[in-house]
């Protein structure tokens, strides 16, 4: 089944009622965004190739020249890859937009595998055996919400779940930059618990992170038992305003009040109208 069409609550929903509003992670959910990009093509054949390269030639094409559905020839290519009928040109475009890369991608996604493999942090730790790309389910008994997750690695006999993310920097400080405003220890509590719950299974939160450019340095970060709480605070918080909004039907905005802005950041607060004045 379709990982996006499984009814359950998923951690970019979590991260979304945290930094967003329940208004907008359910207008989201209404509303998916079903198109494609080449950048998102390209984040998800790296982790093809990377976590899963036995089956990345059934998950991704290499089409170097025109990429017409109007063409036989490339109509058999994606009909070939993707096993939809070659005269079906709506379903094969879509294939098209999400399944193929050029050569030059390809060279590029196989730089990013090798430098990655040598990494002498996440090398190691991705060539650990694991499972790869997992979903699981499961409900969660504080809330009875239904959950899920799709899991990047998950390594039994270290016991960890490993999240591969590709950024601009594996520097700590950025990282824990990553951490804090993207909510990554949210969505490795949601992991976790899920593991948890689902498989029977107590595991470390461990993030793989890949630099986007060459020579794409790589670091292994284990998130602490107090980086993970703090994650599992925020996490349960949102669930519990989930479950709310769930039962009352009324999904609120990020404020029900009117607010007053009464200070200003550290940089902006001692600002004057004559050093302002002075930028220019």
């Amino acid at each position: 089944m379709d990982y996006n069409a499984i009814p359950a609550l998923r951690a970019t929903t979590i991260k979304e009622i945290i930094n967003a509003s329940p208004l907008v992670a359910k207008y989201h959910l209404d509303n998916p965004d079903s198109g494609d990009t080449p950048s998102r093509r390209f984040l998800r054949s790296i982790h093809s190739r990377i976590l899963t390269p036995d089956i990345f030639p059934t998950e991704f094409g290499i089409w170097d020249v025109r990429r017409d559905v109007r063409q036989l020839d490339y109509r058999q290519f994606l009909s070939d890859l993707s096993g939809l009928d070659v005269d079906d040109r709506e379903g094969l475009k879509v294939v098209s937009d999400s399944m193929v890369l050029s050569a030059s991608e390809a060279a590029k996604l196989d730089t990013i595998a090798r430098n990655v493999m040598a990494s002498p942090v996440v090398g190691p730790l991705l060539s650990l055996p694991g499972d790869s790309e997992i979903t699981i389910t499961w409900t969660d008994p504080l809330t009875g919400l239904a959950c899920k997750a799709r899991i990047d690695r998950l390594i039994h006999t270290t016991g960890e779940i490993v999240d591969a993310k590709t950024y601009r920097s594996c520097a700590a400080h950025t990282v824990k930059r990553g951490i804090t405003d993207l909510l990554w220890h949210v969505q490795m509590a949601h992991y976790r618990d899920g593991v948890r719950i689902a498989l029977g299974e107590e595991c470390a939160a461990v993030l793989a992170i890949i630099e986007q450019n060459e020579p794409n340095d790589c670091a292994k970060f284990t998130l602490s038992e107090d980086v993970m709480q703090a994650g599992e605070r925020a996490r349960r918080e949102a669930m519990e305003t989930w479950a709310r909004c769930i039962d009352s039907g009324i999904y609120p905005g990020r404020y029900t009040e009117p607010q007053t802005i009464d200070d200003l950041p550290t940089y902006a607060a001692g600002m004057t109208e004559d050093e302002d004045l002075d930028e220019f």
